[in-house]
């Protein structure tokens, strides 16, 4: 048995903490997606800031179905400007027959304006992809009647040091 006694060495932080975290979920809040246009989803998270040159980390999850090659795309916007996503910024296909649900989840990091001690939003845009498919649906919800049981869509932001 040997041991080998290294010398610690300590280097500059170079950022990258998380300094805060905030959260939301929706319970059985389904969305009819019937446009191609951009229109806000409901879904928005509020968070306070500890620095102003920091960064954010802001998670979807969420649960969606729709007809056969049927897209979603879906933006991130703070005070109606977009942060992230759009057009290149669309979750995979969501393909099968209107009873399949799929997960979808989407990561934008992102540098907001925000000022420290000062509230701010965060809201989720979808569209889908095509006028000539059915619609599709975006969020957990109770359609036909029939509960989809405990599933709950979300938010999640972290700040994230400079």
């Amino acid at each position: 048995h040997s041991s080998t006694n290294a010398e610690l060495e300590w280097a500059t932080d170079q950022g990258g903490k998380i300094l805060g975290v905030n959260s939301v979920t929706y319970d059985n809040t389904q969305r009819t997606v019937n446009s191609t246009t951009w229109f806000d989803s409901g879904m928005e998270i509020t968070y306070t800031p500890t620095a102003s040159n920091s960064t954010a980390l802001i998670s979807l999850f969420a649960a969606a179905r729709a007809t056969t090659s049927q897209y979603l795309y879906f933006q991130l916007r703070q005070a109606d400007g977009i942060l992230g996503g759009g057009a290149q910024g669309y979750v995979s296909p969501i393909i099968g027959n209107v009873s399949n649900w799929a997960n979808v989840s989407a990561t934008w990091h992102v540098s907001p304006t925000w000022t420290a001690g000062t509230q701010t939003s965060f809201q989720i845009y979808v569209k889908k992809h095509t006028s000539s498919q059915a619609a599709a649906y975006f969020g957990w919800g109770t359609p036909s009647g029939t509960n989809q049981g405990t599933y709950k869509d979300g938010l999640i932001i972290q700040e994230v040091a400079a």
